[in-house]
């Protein structure tokens, strides 16, 4: 490991740790006993489960992308069950495209009718079991049922729990296999995400079976998202007290509760789907305490359940009767909003005991056949949500995405903003047309919904007039350069792949969006629209060599628009620009990378670019992936991954990626198109460039370097160098804007500077990071240099500052968790605690395009990039949990005035750190009034400040300033 790589490998927070293994022939290891220290699953074996499997206190169990765990049938303890002890770790860190299943050791998983869809397809292995140190509330006497008792290990004689009634006994280390809880709702039992749980549910002993996924006491450092409990024989998720936050779960098809919450847990939860098939008991059980004899309930006892669940899609059978949409039961405090619940035919849509005292508003009930019991009738609509389709066959017809025109768009509650949840303007767990269940479920794979993709190969050529909707059920093969003309639209649904045909010039695939075009690509976190090499197994993250051979392997995409260009050489200089007399003005305009000014059919020309309107519209593009691109359309002319010339700011660039490209990432030649969320890695020139007075406002750049590259980024005001004349003056000059940009070169690569600010350059750049450029100067420029770039970090760059303000700038590490530049799951590009990331931040402009963040460089703690790009599909990033970028909204308080005595009031969440501000000259300037305060681990917690209004009048003012606890 060299220096760097030591000087920011950081503590991975449920990162993937396991080298980039290429799948082969499955070798089958057997697995069975108590496991110690690291043990690392990976895909190119399977591993099966010979009764119970224990990862002990201190190890931790690794499981990569793709790996397929079995489990034994027979009886207790002899089938396959999968536990995690108190302070153990499981990292089942899968992908989108390559899930880890875990399932029963008869499963054919490549047939998907081999086990039957009925009782005899469910309980044929035991499950998996996460035990952490959470609270519980277990509100009756210590020891009564032998099921729970003090634990004088823990601070403040925090109760514990054995899990469904299994023996208190302890492995090999001297601690116990089967306790669970604490109190430590924080504990940490590692992550699970993009992991299908297939066919479990073996009884422990008489009513007690395994769920799919039982979480005992499981911390809120533990990360839970995209998993699903297929077919099992009790409940799909149970959680027992903890404080484990939540995210896309999937149950159906299970015999008991699809969700089951109980002992005060009190986690977030958001998107959930679930469905019954031919039985099932209520959608959801909800208990703050264990509910019926022998347990003795206690009225107050702490911690409540006070859980909030928002966007749960559940789907009950109507010819099973007895099964309520939810049971909430003893000691209840919940919050349920903006859900859909459909087709339960029980007594009660939300049936409860006495001492209900949950909330479930904003949702929507709707052909229930019961009652409405305690569901409320004013804050609630039954109506019916028009989901797509219901079904409960292998007949690829279940679609439970809303239909346009659904009520679910409206009544919806905003969800909290704390870290957790993601806005969502809508009721249940899908938006229109975003079924993100797709190729990692059961679901998906045995065929129950609707097919993304059984893709149609379609071949297209040439020029493109009117509307074309290019749809995610078929596979697009560009052949030589395409082209949609002036009027022309292209609509590309989510999800859509688009593939480019190798070659040479102009025979290799292309897509150009012409100046009067729109391209509308739309993807998803959850359904990216991928632009890629026609070689590319997309599935396969190894099947194009992580070298020079993988780049360059078909053209990009270029949109040319109508925006200001700034040319200021005499017109018709160099053959590849000229004064437009068709355009008012007289402004000039340029041929894309020097082809040849063609018109197309309709008789406007195909390659140029450029105009008198900033503001013009050429579409948006939105989670697209633009995978190795870079095809040299003449000597030293290659096309980069997105090139935009002239494009106005009425176009949207957000959340694209260019990887793997030979040549630049992103390069952007005059216009005023604003971006954010841009990605731009392992390229082999700049990851950014930007030329002839480009004016757009960016924010949220990330970039790394690979095994080549050239400057970070390429700043011009006007085209620098011979035969290229420049007029000082000329316009429009390049004032664009950066904001929040992390840039990682390659010290192995000399000759690379963090950026070369050139002629006429005027642009701002601030609040980002900068480090490992091995270059000459930090920021090399010519003389004209007029930029500004302050308010950054520097870091481990091999050269002299150049043009950097060494008094405006900060040359201090950035506490990068990690970087690594394989396949190894190892790229972790979130600053860590104590990052001075997090300090001496610049305020952004008030101006409507950027957002107020309080960090350097693209991250806080949301990796948002993890999702959707190839750095994630192809197994380079280590998983990050997601949490919303700081500052948070500051809580609401009250105040109370008693002579000179102030006292500050508000309710606090769990995970959360408050900080009272005071001001004395009516919010001009803030200063922290006293110690920051953390939330106890309760819900809606008060808390207060006391502070003294004595000799200040009435000119105090007071704010609380809401952050994440790290």
């Amino acid at each position: 490991m060299n220096k760097i790589k030591q000087l920011m490998l950081g503590a991975l927070c449920c990162a993937g740790i396991l080298a980039g293994v290429h799948p082969s022939q499955a070798a089958t290891i057997n697995v069975s006993g108590q496991l110690t220290g690291v043990q690392n699953w990976t895909a190119n074996n399977e591993y099966v489960l010979n009764g119970y499997v224990y990862v002990l206190d201190g190890g931790v169990l690794n499981i990569q992308a793709g790996t397929v765990i079995r489990g034994v049938g027979g009886v207790a303890p002899n089938f396959g069950a999968l536990y995690i002890c108190r302070g153990a770790k499981i990292n089942a860190l899968g992908t989108r495209l390559n899930p880890i299943i875990f399932t029963s050791d008869t499963d054919i998983i490549a047939d998907p009718f081999d086990i039957p869809f009925t009782a005899a397809g469910r309980g044929l292995w035991g499950g998996v079991v996460i035990l952490g140190k959470g609270l519980i509330n277990r509100a009756d006497a210590a020891g009564v049922n032998g099921n729970q008792a003090t634990d004088p290990s823990v601070s403040g004689n925090h109760l514990w729990q054995i899990y469904e009634g299994l023996a208190d006994v302890n492995g090999s280390d001297g601690k116990p296999l089967h306790r669970f809880g604490g109190a430590d709702n924080d504990d940490n039992s590692g992550c699970m995400r993009y992991v299908s749980i297939r066919h479990s549910g073996k009884a422990l002993s008489a009513d007690k079976e395994i769920n799919g996924l039982s979480m005992g006491g499981v911390g809120r450092k533990t990360v839970i998202e995209f998993v699903e409990a297929y077919q099992g024989a009790d409940d799909g998720f149970e959680w027992w007290g903890g404080a484990v936050n939540t995210r896309y779960l999937v149950s159906t098809f299970v015999d008991d509760e699809m969700f089951d919450m109980d002992e005060g847990h009190i986690g977030h939860h958001q998107f959930w789907f679930g469905i019954q098939g031919i039985a099932g008991d209520e959608g959801m059980e909800l208990n703050g305490q264990p509910s019926g004899a022998p347990n003795v309930n206690t009225v107050g006892a702490l911690p409540r359940g006070r859980h909030q669940i928002y966007n749960a899609t559940l789907i009950g059978n109507p010819a099973d009767g007895g099964n309520d949409a939810m049971n909430t039961r003893s000691e209840y405090f919940g919050e349920i909003r903006n859900s859909v619940f459909t087709e339960f035919s029980g007594s009660n849509q939300v049936s409860s005991v006495t001492t209900y005292n949950g909330t479930v508003v904003n949702n929507l009930f709707f052909a229930n056949t019961a009652g409405n019991g305690r569901a409320d009738t004013i804050n609630n609509t039954f109506v019916n949500p028009l989901l797509t389709a219901i079904d409960r066959t292998q007949g690829q017809l279940l679609d439970p995405t809303p239909q346009a025109g659904s009520p679910v768009f409206s009544g919806f509650a905003a969800t909290p903003i704390d870290g957790h949840f993601t806005p969502a303007p809508y009721k249940g767990a899908f938006n229109l047309d975003e079924n993100w269940m797709h190729g990692w479920t059961a679901l998906s794979k045995n065929q129950h919904i609707k097919p993304q993709a059984t893709a149609a190969t379609i071949n297209i050529s040439g020029q493109l007039t009117g509307v074309h909707n290019w749809t995610a059920n078929n596979t697009y093969v560009l052949n030589g350069y395409v082209y949609v003309l002036d009027g022309g639209v292209l609509n590309i649904e989510a999800g859509t792949i688009i593939r480019g045909a190798g070659g040479v010039a102009p025979n290799f695939g292309a897509l150009y969006i012409c100046r009067g075009g729109k391209i509308n690509a739309v993807g998803s976190p959850s359904a990216p629209i991928i632009f890629t090499s026609l070689a590319d197994n997309i599935a396969d993250p190894f099947d194009i060599p992580f070298t020079a051979a993988g780049r360059g392997l078909w053209g990009g995409v270029v949109i040319l628009g109508k925006g200001l260009i700034n040319r200021a050489d005499a017109a018709g200089v160099n053959g590849n620009q000229a004064t437009d007399l068709s355009v008012p003005g007289n402004h000039l305009w340029q041929i894309y990378e020097g082809l040849a000014d063609v018109n197309g059919s309709d008789g406007k020309p195909l390659h140029r670019f450029g105009g008198a309107d900033n503001t013009d519209n050429s579409g948006i593009m939105k989670y697209v992936s633009i995978r190795h691109s870079g095809k040299a359309l003449s000597a030293d002319k290659e096309i980069n991954g997105l090139s935009m010339g002239g494009v106005g700011s009425g176009t949207i660039i957000e959340c694209v990626e260019a990887y793997q490209g030979a040549d630049d990432g992103f390069e952007f030649w005059g216009g005023a198109v604003n971006t954010r969320y841009l990605v731009s890695t392992f390229v082999d020139d700049e990851m950014f460039d930007m030329d002839e007075g480009h004016s757009g406002k960016h924010q949220f750049w990330f970039g790394i370097q690979g095994i080549a590259g050239d400057e970070g980024m390429e700043l011009n005001g006007q085209p620098s160098g011979a035969p290229n004349a420049n007029i000082i003056g000329a316009l429009p000059r390049g004032v664009h804007e950066l904001y929040n940009v992390t840039l990682i070169g390659n010290p192995a690569d000399g000759g690379n500077d963090v950026m070369n600010t050139r002629s006429e350059y005027f642009g701002e750049i601030r609040n980002s990071i900068f480090t490992l450029f091995s270059g000459s100067n930090q920021v090399a420029s010519v003389t004209r240099y007029q930029g500004t770039v302050r308010d950054n970090i520097f870091f481990a760059n091999t050269a002299g500052n150049g043009r950097v303000d060494t008094l405006r700038n900060v040359f201090a590490n950035p506490l990068i968790t990690a970087v690594d530049r394989t396949q190894s799951e190892l790229l972790n590009p979130l600053p860590q605690a104590g990052s001075p990331a997090f300090s001496d931040w610049r305020v952004t402009p008030v101006n409507g395009h950027f957002e107020r963040v309080a960090f350097k460089g693209a991250f806080d703690q949301e990796l948002w990039c993890q999702d959707w790009t190839a750095l994630g599909d192809n197994l380079h990033l280590a998983y990050n949990r997601y949490t919303a970028k700081s500052p948070l909204p500051v809580a609401q308080p009250t105040v109370a005035v008693a002579g000179d005595n102030v006292t500050v009031s508000w309710t606090s969440a769990p995970g959360m750190k408050y900080q009272v501000q005071v001001s004395t000259d009516l919010g001009a300037t803030f200063a922290n009034d006293g110690a920051a305060q953390l939330n106890s681990g309760e819900e809606n917690a008060p808390m207060t400040h006391a502070s003294n209004i004595a000799g200040v009048g009435t000119k105090k003012q007071f704010r609380v300033i809401t952050s994440i606890n790290r």
